[in-house]
């Protein structure tokens, strides 16, 4: 069965305005059954409009809440506005998603390894070492410079790295150790050894992309040191080598294939000058020779993106902002955020936590993690190229954060976490963790292909637990006594952990009173082991904004508060819900003749819906007050509310918010 479809004007042979207008209203209609966008309140021509005047129905994007009229500007903002965009490519995404089967659900972009570093130990002996120290006297440094081979390498480290051709550099300087006192060591000189490899065809080690260096120093029981003041560890006692694995853009578990690769390449240097040499025992450090002692100290795993996609990482309510703000104690354990757009936007911005926190923020995580998007150093250099203009999200290990040791034989567990990590964050933004040439960008060792593995992902806490703090304070602040004030004040300003008799000592308050206030203040601070501090960093920032908004409110007389909105007949009561919702947000009004006064308040809104949520809750407020009907709030008054990112929120059509 076919359906005739007939458009405006068809089968005449002009175009009426009835039919224009009919179509303008098939426009607007799509706009609004699509669901992106709600229509405003209209208001009917009468006989007196022009002709020609456009109607004055307007229809409110409910993504970025632009409003405009019916026809003009519609088609065009479907294309422009991003959040819509953004909208629809996390529905396709979610689509997708529903129409892969389970199996799928473990297969997910392949991140890369960057920048590691690991001390690796092999308790073998001093073979390697008098080899290395043999080589280094047969070989002419001086009139030859540094010695480099060119080398073959095995299949398998050829299809990880994927490059089949090797280049090395064996070079040597003083350790500062003191000979050892055994009457079987000769050297009186005491080296350590440098070994660089990166493919071949580079010019220099320094400028290529994949390379690993082998620092290789002696190990013996009661090491010393030449300048008698820090004698180097050596824990379990070895007699063998300490090898200090760097480099980047490598699997892990490569550095030790190439470095046994290497003691090979360089035993077959030997005896070319020298009939009888003391030849390298490469054996010694086949990868399975590892010390059970050896750790890992640096690794980074990292994702290029699209630059147009990754705003919502780095924006002021993202994870990586709010990742270091919410978690843990204000003064325990260890959080550093950074935030650097001089040289462009999202140029390098850092979370860095500690393995406290990021137990919190991923169950069973025990590393501490440094989650950082980034650009390169100069981006003005690079503008328009199609791979390096793009930035790169990675989360990396953090050693000096973390309350254990992290051994090689962690690896797959530093793996794992650190991917996991960077999965769950791109997820928490809507960033697709499949692979997609539309998002990732290749480039000359990041690959955009997918690989299945499990990982665990979770709900995005983030959100909820900003929620939750920012209730909390809420619930508090706005019935500070004022020794409660003095207090927050206090952890605000002395570091933020101490003792309650010496806040009592401090305040000139009896103790009794500081246990009270205490009480009252509630889940905001944290009171354990006899001292008191912030709950979280975003909790210091809430009750600093309150603060500053506060004691400004505090000033303006109750004559003052009897401004018009509530009627200048009605005397305003200090004690009332509406005034302490004053002074919880700095609240202040502007006398607009004519029109509506303008609504502005110090505290700072990190996002549009809380600035909603506030507004209607002061407009119930105000409704209890004056007698009126919410909506009448709506009316009265017109917000120009600054946000935490700078924009303001100044709608022109607000009373919808009221239903």
């Amino acid at each position: 069965m076919t359906r005739d479809v007939h458009h405006a004007g068809q089968n005449r042979d002009e175009v009426t305005m009835d039919d224009v207008h009919a179509e303008r209203d098939d426009v607007a209609d799509d706009a609004v059954l699509s669901g992106d966008y709600t229509v405003g309140e209209t208001t009917t021509q009468n006989a007196d409009s022009e002709p020609d005047s456009a109607p004055t129905n307007v229809v409110c994007c409910r993504h970025c809440e632009q409003e405009f009229r019916r026809v003009y500007d519609y088609d065009q903002h479907e294309y422009t506005c991003e959040p819509l965009q953004h909208a629809v490519r996390r529905e396709q995404s979610k689509e997708n998603e529903e129409s892969v089967e389970d199996i799928d659900r473990t297969y997910f972009i392949r991140s890369q390894w960057h920048e590691f570093k690991a001390y690796v130990k092999y308790d073998v002996g001093l073979g390697i070492y008098y080899g290395l120290n043999s080589l280094q006297k047969e070989h002419d440094f001086r009139d030859d410079g540094a010695l480099k081979a060119e080398f073959g390498v095995p299949d398998d480290i050829a299809e990880t790295t994927g490059r089949e051709r090797w280049e090395l550099e064996f070079s040597f300087s003083d350790s500062k150790l003191k000979p050892w006192r055994d009457s079987s060591f000769r050297i009186e000189n005491v080296r350590e050894y440098s070994v660089k490899m990166h493919p071949a065809g580079v010019e220099n080690h320094r400028d290529a992309l994949r390379k690993a260096s082998f620092n290789v120093r002696p190990r013996w029981p009661n090491l010393e040191s030449e300048d008698g003041y820090r004698d180097p560890s050596n824990p379990h006692d070895l007699l063998g080598i300490d090898v200090e694995y760097t480099g980047s853009n490598i699997d892990p578990r490569v550095y030790p294939k190439l470095f046994y690769q290497a003691m090979g390449v360089l035993q077959g240097q030997q005896g070319k000058k020298w009939s009888n040499p003391t030849y390298i025992p490469y054996d010694d450090v086949r990868p399975e020779n590892i010390h059970h002692s050896s750790n890992i100290t640096d690794g980074e795993l990292y994702v290029r993106l699209d630059k147009d996609l990754t705003g919502p990482l780095y924006a002021i309510d993202g994870p990586i902002h709010r990742i270091s703000m919410l978690l843990a104690d204000e003064r325990r354990g260890y959080a550093k955020s950074i935030r650097d757009d001089r040289e462009c936007e999202g140029y390098y911005h850092v979370a860095t936590i500690d393995h406290e926190r990021a137990g919190e923020l991923l169950g069973g995580h025990v590393l501490g993690k440094e989650f950082k998007h980034y650009h390169v150093r100069n981006p003005d250099a690079v503008e328009g190229d199609a791979t390096l203009e793009h930035p790169k999200f990675g989360v990396a290990l953090q050693n000096s954060v973390t309350d254990r040791t992290v051994y090689w034989d962690d690896l797959r567990r530093v793996e794992t976490e650190l991917d996991e990590a960077l999965l769950n964050a791109l997820d928490w933004t809507d960033i697709p963790i499949r692979p997609d040439g539309q998002v990732y960008v290749e480039d000359d060792v990041f690959e955009v292909t997918g690989e299945r593995r499990f990982r665990n992902l979770v709900p995005n806490r983030l959100p909820s637990i900003q929620q939750e703090q920012h209730d909390d304070v809420m619930r508090v602040v706005p019935n500070l006594a004022p020794t409660d004030v003095e207090i927050a004040e206090e952890l605000l300003t002395d570091g933020g952990q101490i003792a309650p008799k010496n806040l009592a000592e401090d305040l000139g308050r009896h103790i009794d009173t500081v246990y009270t206030s205490l009480k009252r203040l509630g889940s905001i601070v944290v009171h354990e082991y006899g001292d008191v501090r912030l709950r979280s960093k975003n909790v210091a920032q809430e009750i600093l904004k309150y603060l500053r908004g506060a004691k400004e409110s505090f000033q303006v007389s109750m004559s003052e508060a009897a401004d018009r909105l509530v009627q200048a007949e009605k005397v305003v009561d200090g004690d009332s819900a509406f005034a302490r919702w004053r002074e919880t947000y700095g609240v202040e009004f502007d006398d607009r003749e004519g029109e509506p006064d303008e609504l502005t308040m110090k505290y700072t809104p990190e996002s549009k819906d809380e600035v909603r949520r506030i507004l209607r809750t002061g407009a119930n407020r105000w409704s209890q007050l004056t007698g009126k009907a919410v909506r009448q709030f709506a009316f009265e008054v017109r917000p120009a509310v600054r946000l935490a990112d700078g924009t303001v929120f100044a709608p022109q059509y607000w009373v919808r918010s009221f239903g």
